[in-house]
């Protein structure tokens, strides 16, 4: 059932890719992981398996054909980008990458689902998949003394995306009785995740900003030498 908090939490959810596209497309996709929206693009697209064999409501099937055209839409994109830029040997890892992850999670979905079937397994495994498909992107960011202010408005949202869908389930739970675990438990780990890498990068920030500001103040530090009545150095004159 339709609440404010899940409606809040799709408009944070579309959010994200239009976010990063407009990043990429202005300027570049230096700090941009290949492997993430490839691996997003992958997560819509098999949670979503069942648009139109199970339509529940217009606005449900309209949020889903969405989230997966824009995510698509954008791994097309920015793969094409990156192979403009540095050629084929920019797109083997991230397809090397992503083929891992997506291996582990199928693996994982297997074992944690709640009917073995295809349309549930894709469920699960795009649950899964949203926990570690972050990951690249986050291992991207983290290399960098600052986040760009792009990165953090993404991050943001996606913040606010799985905590507004952490209050649909508290509130579906306590209104119809219905929960599932799996999507809290990922929800959880996502939020995890993304807090554990930012907490790191500040922490890096801040060290890098230290041994900056202590290289300065090296650095800048000018001896004084004696000099004579003249004003000539009597370290020099001596030399």
């Amino acid at each position: 059932m339709m609440n404010g908090y899940r409606l809040v939490g799709d408009v944070c959810l579309v959010m994200g890719t239009p976010i990063m596209a407009w990043k990429a497309y202005t300027q570049g996709s230096a700090e941009i992981s290949l492997t993430t929206h490839l691996l997003r693009a992958l997560m819509f697209a098999t949670r979503y398996i069942d648009v139109f064999t199970a339509p529940i409501s217009t606005y449900n099937t309209a949020m889903k054909c969405i989230l997966v055209a824009n995510s698509v839409a954008f791994a097309l994109f920015l793969s094409w980008q990156k192979y403009s830029e540095m050629g084929f040997k920019r797109i083997a890892p991230a397809a090397a990458t992503t083929a891992s992850i997506v291996l582990c999670c199928l693996f994982t979905a297997t074992r944690f689902t709640y009917q073995f079937n295809p349309v549930e397994i894709m469920w699960s495994f795009s649950r899964i998949l949203s926990i570690s498909s972050e990951i690249p992107q986050l291992i991207v960011v983290s290399r960098t003394p600052k986040w760009e202010v792009w990165t953090r408005v993404y991050y943001v949202a996606l913040v606010e995306h799985v905590i507004f869908y952490g209050a649909n389930w508290v509130h579906r739970k306590a209104y119809e009785g219905f929960a599932d675990p799996i999507s809290v438990a990922c929800g959880l780990a996502q939020l995890a995740v993304i807090f554990g890498f930012s907490v790191a990068s500040q922490l890096r920030s801040l060290e890098s900003n230290n041994s900056s500001e202590a290289c300065k103040v090296l650095f800048d530090s000018k001896t004084e030498y004696p000099v004579d009545k003249k004003g000539v150095n009597v370290v020099e004159e001596a030399v």
